[in-house]
């Protein structure tokens, strides 16, 4: 067997240090272009709830707002996944983890787009977190 491949063991060159190290990296933040959208994420800050509702009116109100979505908003098919297609694009009846994506914030500035988020009320039914992976089947 060849060992041109090999990489263990031996040291691979950055290709990307020097503009890094010098600050002279660009980034998809540093991005600003003609028309752009801020979107800002609102998550369930609970492991296990039901969503009983979820009321955006003043952030849809706000100055600055393009579009709020929620899952009602979402036409079609609201699940997507790499291979099983088993995960909410937002969730709309429960959410599984911190960090379930709840409802999306789109805005002409990053600033209004993270108040506009803090306008957005959802009410859950905390349930009790599953805790054991054999209960979770």
């Amino acid at each position: 067997m060849s060992n041109d491949h090999k990489v263990i063991g031996k040291s691979i060159p950055r290709l990307d240090a020097r503009s890094k190290v010098l600050g002279e990296a660009r980034y998809a933040d540093d991005l600003s272009l003609p028309g752009m959208l801020y979107v800002k994420v609102v998550r369930s800050p609970h492991p296990n709830a039901r969503i009983r509702s979820i009321d955006t009116s003043r952030a849809r109100n706000y100055p600055g707002v393009i579009s709020v979505l929620t899952a009602q908003d979402i036409p079609g098919e609201k699940l997507m996944g790499p291979i099983i297609k088993d995960q909410p694009v937002l969730c709309g009846e429960a959410v599984g983890y911190v960090g379930d994506a709840v409802a999306l914030v789109g805005a002409e500035t990053e600033q209004a787009a993270e108040e506009a988020l803090e306008l957005i009320k959802v009410d859950y039914e905390i349930l009790a977190p599953v805790l054991d992976p054999f209960k979770a089947m």
